[in-house]
């Protein structure tokens, strides 16, 4: 079974769901798919903070096509980072009045420290946003530290978090 994916949609019947093709790290294996955002998520990040315990990662066949029968089920509490990939899944950012913080981190599995920016609210700090009920940690220009890996966006699963700091340039401006 399959349904026709439009424009970074598919029909399911009823509604409209849109697609975002992700590369995830759980567990310290990678796969690449496609998650169907009901029609109550308008962002990865929506899907990936709800309460669900589970991502159902969907096999893309290049073609737009999904494969509904070849699909593996993830624990979220696995998951290290999510990476959206794919022009069809740029779904812009929320305009909510903040800033991003560069900060310094280190995950647990994959055992890796990286550079990165996160977003602070309006009156947030960062502790607040890593003590948020939210299982996971939005990141912007993501940098691997001893790698070529660069990312734009990933989700970094809180749980996989071993520290973060500001980075030292934002910790001298902030004390300025």
């Amino acid at each position: 079974m399959s349904a026709a994916v439009e424009g970074g949609s598919v029909n399911l019947g009823d509604a409209d769901h849109r697609l975002a093709r992700v590369r995830i790290n759980a567990a310290g294996e990678r796969a690449i798919g496609l998650v169907v955002l009901g029609v109550k998520f308008s962002r990865l990040s929506d899907l990936l903070n709800s309460s669900a315990r589970f991502i159902t990662l969907f096999e893309d066949d290049g073609e737009g096509e999904i494969e509904w029968n070849s699909f593996r089920v993830i624990a979220k509490s696995a998951v290290s980072y999510v990476e959206v990939v794919g022009e069809a899944t740029r779904f812009g950012v929320p305009k909510i009045p903040g800033e991003f913080l560069a900060i310094e981190l280190q995950l647990a599995n994959p055992a890796v420290r990286a550079s990165a920016e996160v977003f602070l609210p309006t009156g947030a700090s960062l502790e607040a946003v890593l003590e948020s009920k939210d299982p996971f940690l939005n990141l912007r220009s993501v940098a691997f530290h001893r790698t070529l890996e660069r990312y734009d966006y990933i989700a970094v699963g809180k749980s996989q978090l071993v520290s973060v700091t500001p980075s030292r340039g934002q910790q001298e401006s902030k004390g300025s």
